[in-house]
Parts: C-alpha cells; sequence; structure tokens
C-alpha cells in the first residue's frame, strides 16, 4: 500500500473522545485548586511521551523549562535507575522516555539534547523505518479518519544515541504480553534485543508494551530479566522516594502528552508525587517472587 499523506501534527491525529472532552473539563476545574505546583519531595520521576507532533513542540520546551523552574534535576534514564537501586534519592530527579519510536521523537530527542537532557526511546524493531503502519496505540485510520505516522529509521536512531540518548526494547512487535506464550515471549523480547544490538551495542532497560499490570504477566517479567535486561518499566503512574528491595523492581512511569495544557500535566505529576505512599517501587498485581 503506497500511503500518500502521514501525520503531522497532533490535531491530525487525534480526535477526543466525549470521555476525553469530560476528562479534560474536570481536570481544569481540578488545575485551579489543589497540586498546581509539583511537592520539593526528593523523588526519581520517569516521565514518558510516545510522541512530539510539530504543533507540540513548544508546550514540550514549556514542560522542560516549567520542570526546571521547580528545581528538577534531569538524569540519564541510567542514572534514574540506579538511583532507585542504590536509594541514591536525595533530590528531585527526573527522566525522559519515549515508547514505539515514531518518527517525530528524533525532534524529540533535539530539543531534549538542546537542554543538555539525556532521555531513553522504546524500540519496536518491527516498526523500524516503516511508513505504511498506523501507530498501535491509536484507533485505526479507517474509523477515525486518522492518518498513518511514520517511524524512525535505523539512521534516525544512531542520530539518537549521537545526542547522547539510549535505546531500549519494547518487543519486535508491540505485543500484549500478558497473552502472548512462551515461544512467543522469548521471540519477541529477545529477537527485539538482538537487532537492536547488532546495531546499536548493548541495549539494558526494557518498557512493556501497553504498559499497564493487565497487559504483563509473572512469566513475561521472568522473561525480560533472563533475556539480560536490567530494568522493566510499566506505564503505570507513580514516583520512586524509597531504595528498591532488590534489582529487579517495577519502574512506575507518569505518561503525558506534550499538547495537553500545561496545567493540566502540571497537576498530574504534582497529584502523582503527593500520592508517593501507594506507588513505590511496586509489581502490584503482578507477582514479585523469582520465577526459575
Amino acid at each position: 500500500m503506497v500511503v500518500k499523506q502521514f501525520a503531522r501534527t497532533y490535531k491530525e491525529l487525534y480526535k477526543p473522545s466525549l470521555r476525553a472532552i469530560v476528562r479534560s473539563f474536570l481536570l481544569s476545574i481540578y488545575t485551579s485548586g489543589q497540586f498546581t505546583t509539583t511537592p520539593t519531595l526528593p523523588r526519581v520521576h520517569f516521565l514518558y511521551l510516545h510522541h512530539v507532533f510539530m504543533d507540540e513542540e513548544q508546550n514540550f520546551e514549556a514542560l522542560i523549562k516549567w520542570l526546571q523552574s521547580n528545581g528538577c534535576l534531569f538524569v540519564s534514564y541510567s542514572d534514574a535507575v540506579q538511583r532507585v537501586g542504590n536509594g541514591a534519592i536525595d533530590k528531585q530527579y527526573v527522566a525522559f522516555s519515549f515508547d514505539d519510536g515514531v518518527d517525530n521523537c528524533l525532534k524529540a530527542g533535539q530539543i531534549l539534547a538542546r537542554y543538555g537532557i539525556s532521555a531513553c526511546f522504546f524500540l519496536n524493531t518491527a516498526m523500524i523505518g516503516e511508513e505504511h503502519q498506523i501507530h498501535p496505540m491509536l484507533i485505526t485510520a479507517k474509523q477515525y479518519g486518522r492518518l498513518p505516522v511514520r517511524y524512525l529509521s535505523w539512521a534516525d536512531i544512531e542520530q539518537l544515541k549521537n545526542w547522547g540518548h539510549e535505546i531500549g526494547g519494547h518487543t519486535h512487535s508491540h505485543i500484549n504480553m500478558a497473552t502472548a506464550s512462551s515461544d512467543q515471549l522469548a521471540f519477541e523480547i529477545g529477537n527485539n534485543k538482538e537487532l537492536l544490538e547488532q546495531r546499536l551495542g548493548p541495549i539494558v532497560h526494557f518498557a512493556w508494551p501497553f504498559g499497564r499490570f493487565q497487559h504483563f504477566s509473572a512469566e513475561a517479567r521472568s522473561a525480560v530479566y533472563k533475556a539480560g535486561y536490567r530494568s522493566c518499566a510499566s506505564a503505570e503512574r507513580g514516583i520512586h522516594v524509597t531504595q528498591a528491595e532488590n534489582s529487579q523492581f517495577c519502574i512506575h512511569r507518569d505518561g503525558v502528552v506534550a499538547a495537553w495544557p500545561l496545567a493540566q500535566t502540571r497537576y498530574l505529576l504534582a497529584r502523582s508525587a503527593a500520592n508517593y505512599a501507594v506507588s513505590a517501587n511496586s509489581w502490584g498485581a503482578i507477582a514479585t517472587k523469582s520465577e526459575k
């Protein structure tokens, strides 16, 4: 299939549902009251995005500047993981990551590099360089009139590395790991890691697709660490304020969209920081025992 037009802006791609409209309205009310500033609580705060389209770039920079103004220190993803592992959580540390590898992640990487910030980009190797697929996190174009998106090429990924960013694994084809067989897990995790390492060197960080506990399992978690990964990240909200009990802790990440009004993002991040006690380092419903 030959695609003649790709989404270049967030507005082209996103058609808000009634639920999203109501949610935005309610958040606009909440943001006028509590949680309007980020607490100065020492923590490691992992933030993740999927994209920074052309009409999101200004908001993305505004988010970076706002975090800086609140005393947050940007650290690399590896440094953030290490701090949770060894308990060196004495300041407000923030680490950025991106999932899936949409091509405008290259622009996001350039913006971050301009501020001296290193992020981790979690990639699906089946999508590298693909231009005809619909982004897996979005409803199909046929249903909502959304346009396809481009994905990063290998040259783009190498440029991200040159700017000082890290690359992580995200399975080969963005599967739901909770429903995958043992053989599927081995292939999706192992092939993804092998293809990335052939081009880029050691890959040590992993984030599972879709990111919620319902999309993961104890078997999948075991397979990730058996493949040689040093960290495993969710898309469950939360921050890290205490040292992990062992090296195989669950990384909680707060998902943000650069197109959101800054007040909305500020509220969500501040609320996450204020509610830290319920989420630190936890695997939630996923069994924490090691599988042999």
